[in-house]
């Protein structure tokens, strides 16, 4: 008869039970080492991906921090070369260089009207006319009088004016372009010229709408 036929029924149960239990363990414990790997394995790509993850949204990052400082720079680059472009506008100068008659500075006499169509005023004889004033315009803009600071207009009683002042044809000569002078209707400026200035150089035909 054989040891095991020969071994202790108690002893034999015993063993087969610690075999058993031995087997179960190593099981357990090999499937454990299993999990252990597979989490770490797990926690590592997790890892990776979430360092991938910051790279990407740091370079994204920076690639915006340096297209907006480009356009800033871009930006006040143009300002600065438009600002150093613009000039300011040269102002006209009014010659002043005129004969002034007597009694340019007030006037008590008579005004010029359309039925006293010649008088003498305050700076020699005045008369009128109304003639379209395109020409004198265009010219007196020419010479620097701007629409901004000298704006054509025709006041409530009919004088044409360039600004503050009726516009009146005068001698060059003595009177040139932009020249200020006292009429028997307030300040005039030289913005034109005629024939009469060969014969009378101290004559104004003021410019009206009569």
């Amino acid at each position: 008869m054989s040891n095991k036929q020969n071994e202790d029924p108690v002893k034999q149960e015993f063993r087969e039970n610690l075999t058993k239990a031995l087997i179960i363990l190593g099981i357990l414990v090999f499937t454990g080492i299993i999990c252990v790997t597979v989490a770490y394995s797990n926690e590592s790509v997790e890892g990776d991906f979430v360092e991938v993850t910051v790279n990407l949204e740091t370079k994204e990052s920076t690639e915006t921090t340096t297209i907006t400082e480009s356009s800033t720079e871009e930006t006040t680059e143009t300002t600065t070369e438009v600002t150093t472009n613009v000039q300011p506008a040269a102002k006209p100068q009014v010659a002043h260089d005129y004969v002034a008659s007597p009694g340019a500075i007030s006037w008590n006499g008579q005004v010029l009207t359309r039925s006293a169509g010649t008088i003498q005023g305050p700076s020699g004889k005045e008369t009128y006319y109304n003639l379209p004033m395109n020409g004198v315009i265009r010219n007196m803009r020419n010479r620097g009088f701007s629409e901004a600071e000298y704006p054509y207009w025709i006041r409530e009683d009919g004088c044409k004016m360039l600004g503050d002042y009726i516009m009146v044809a005068a001698s060059l000569d003595i009177r040139p372009y932009g020249t200020i002078v006292q009429t028997s209707r307030g300040l005039g400026i030289v913005a034109d010229t005629g024939s009469f200035a060969s014969s009378n150089q101290y004559q104004l035909d003021l410019a009206v709408s009569w």
